[in-house]
């Protein structure tokens, strides 16, 4: 692949990030993409996503997760990871999906973005899943200017020409200076949708990254807490979870073949107040729940405004801080 681009060869488009520079076939693209994401999976990527339990230690501590066996204890945790990720998924996915397709109108979708953050952070009801969703979205700001915006200054003929920034890059920028000015709090979510656009991951891609990352984090948080064994966590990882990840992209209208909704969070017009016929209930609001975040598959609409679907894990993590003793963030 030819990692140089000189004046004879074509040039990069705007959508495209500058490590695709000189790229020739889709097959070159592809394979970008791959390398991209194996650096992601990389369990020694410095994101903090190892410090949170997503809620599994306060699960645990509450007494939920009661086993008297290997095998009841495995079952136990698919069904806390089914519950969770389903959950996590229709609650913060339609958030990445939009910060993605928002990094395309480059630092202009700075203040649409952080709309967007303002409205992730009112949807996080627990202040310890808000703790960590704002350290690892800031570990990832991080991590992208310290280790992917630009390569090291190498020796004579190891350096790497650059070219301009794409859009997606120049949003990040742009919502990173916001962030350091104490205008937005730069969620997880928002800030993986961003980072992902800039290097030029596809959103389907990013979203099932992240939710794979998700679950990882989760099981390594089992092993640590001796609710689980390395080999069954690992077990369930490659057995049970595809299936479970599956079901909750599709929930969330970020399945493989499906349409992604645009980003469009904020609603065109304002909402009418109707006369309900029901004169117990008195005045109620008519409005689309979906708004703009539905998508389609197979010309049937699937996911939807964000959502929590398991109000009990979001209870349970809320009282965290309350624990006796706490080996995680949250």
């Amino acid at each position: 692949m030819d990692s140089v681009a000189g004046p004879s060869q074509p040039q990069a488009s705007a959508s495209q990030p500058r490590h695709e520079q000189g790229l020739k076939s889709e097959a070159e693209q592809e394979a970008l993409q791959e390398h991209l994401l194996l650096l992601l999976g990389d369990s020694n990527l410095p994101t903090g996503g190892f410090v949170a339990s997503a809620g599994l230690e306060s699960f645990a501590a509450h007494g939920l997760l009661r086993s008297a066996s290997a095998q009841t204890a495995s079952a136990q945790m698919l069904s806390f990871l089914a519950a969770s990720l389903a959950s996590y998924a229709r609650s913060v996915m339609p958030y990445l999906l939009d910060a993605h397709a928002l990094a395309q109108r480059g630092a202009d979708a700075a203040d649409a973005l952080i709309t967007l953050d303002v409205h992730h952070e009112a949807s996080l009801l627990s202040t310890a899943a808000r703790r960590a969703s704002i350290a690892q979205g800031a570990a990832l700001l991080t991590l992208h200017s310290k280790a992917f915006a630009e390569p090291l200054p190498l020796a004579r003929g190891l350096q790497v020409p650059q070219s301009a920034k794409p859009p997606a890059e120049a949003a990040l920028e742009a919502f990173r200076m916001q962030l350091r000015k104490g205008k937005t709090a730069g969620h997880l979510a928002v800030c993986w949708g961003l980072f992902a656009a800039a290097l030029g991951i596809d959103a389907a891609r990013a979203a099932r990254m992240h939710l794979f990352l998700q679950a990882r984090a989760m099981l390594s948080s089992a092993i640590r807490l001796n609710i689980l064994g390395p080999y069954a966590a690992h077990s369930l990882l490659h057995h049970h979870l595809r299936a479970v990840l599956r079901q909750a992209l599709a929930a969330c209208g970020a399945a493989p073949g499906t349409q992604l909704a645009a980003a469009a969070p904020q609603r065109e017009g304002k909402e009418e107040a109707v006369r309900d016929e029901d004169e117990a209930q008195g005045w109620a609001w008519d409005w689309d729940d979906e708004g703009a975040w539905a998508a389609e598959e197979g010309g049937k609409q699937v996911g939807g405004a964000p959502a929590v679907t398991w109000p009990l894990g979001e209870i349970v993590q809320a009282r965290h801080d309350v624990l006796h003793s706490r080996m995680f963030n949250s």
